[in-house]
């Protein structure tokens, strides 16, 4: 009976290489990628508008408050 002495022990260097799997195509489609990529781009476009809007109302709200020395034209 011939006994396989290999059993278990790796060959140095590997005779194939490992799959890569960060290049595997057809999981998801070109336009689920582009769906996906449009509804990221409408909630940060959207958060950044609800930002800004809240920003402005309260400046409207709270105008900055002034010194109390206001400068005339022409120095008088």
């Amino acid at each position: 009976m011939a006994q396989n002495h290999d059993f278990g022990r790796r060959a140095y260097p590997p005779q194939e290489p490992p799959p890569d799997l960060t290049h595997e195509e057809g999981t998801v489609s070109a336009p689920w990628k582009w769906a996906i990529t449009a509804a990221i781009a409408a909630v940060l476009l959207l958060a950044m508008y609800g930002v800004t809007t809240h920003r402005d109302e309260q400046v409207a709200a709270n105008p900055p408050a002034t010194t109390g020395s206001v400068s005339t034209p022409g120095g008088k």
